[in-house]
């Protein structure tokens, strides 16, 4: 029977499936969300996210919505002092430890490469009451956003420290045999 209608119990199939893919897909995305967040919380590594806030004057600043806890750890804080800080707020918090100038130097290119959409990565030296660490400062446009991600460096720069010690020793050694074999020489 051409142009006859389906009866009420009649089952498209290819629809069904089509519910069950999107359904199945819609599933698949809510688990790997999950799965990100779970990785995002329990990083070692310091995840802050940044979004650029409407003020009442108009104007928009760029401040921090999400912080993970390795972020506070890291900047000696707790969650709820973080949110809400602007991105200038949080990078003085990673140069802590750095001399004045140094940390205005880094706070002057971090802004510039914010307002350029552009990423930032730096070492910086955070101090504590009793110690001192060393973070990697990494920020990087995401969409409108920015990601900033702060990594403990301090064994590498600890091994770095060792090495370059180890290579002054070695120059003034050479230095003296040198000296010695120059002595040598002249009689």
């Amino acid at each position: 029977m051409l142009g006859a209608k389906p009866y009420a119990g009649y089952c498209d199939y290819e629809e069904d499936e089509d519910v069950y893919g999107i359904e199945k897909a819609k599933a698949d995305v809510l688990n790997s969300e999950k799965l990100l967040r779970t990785l995002i919380d329990h990083s070692v590594n310091g995840i802050l996210r940044l979004r650029w806030i409407p003020e009442d004057d108009g104007q928009s600043t760029l401040r921090c919505i999400f912080a993970n806890s390795a972020a506070c750890t890291f900047l000696h804080t707790s969650s709820d002092d973080l949110i809400n800080c602007t991105a200038l707020e949080l990078m003085a918090k990673a140069f802590t430890g750095m001399r004045e100038a140094d940390a205005g130097a880094l706070l002057g290119i971090f802004e510039k490469a914010i307002d350029n959409g552009e990423a930032f990565d730096t070492e910086s030296r955070v101090e504590t009451d009793s110690s001192y660490y060393w973070l990697r400062v990494i920020s990087e446009p995401v969409g409108d956003d920015f990601a900033v991600t702060l990594v403990n460096i301090t064994d590498e720069k600890a091994k770095e420290y060792a090495v370059s010690q180890e290579l002054n020793r070695l120059r003034q050694r050479v230095r003296e045999l040198e000296d010695a074999s120059k002595k040598t020489d002249d009689c």
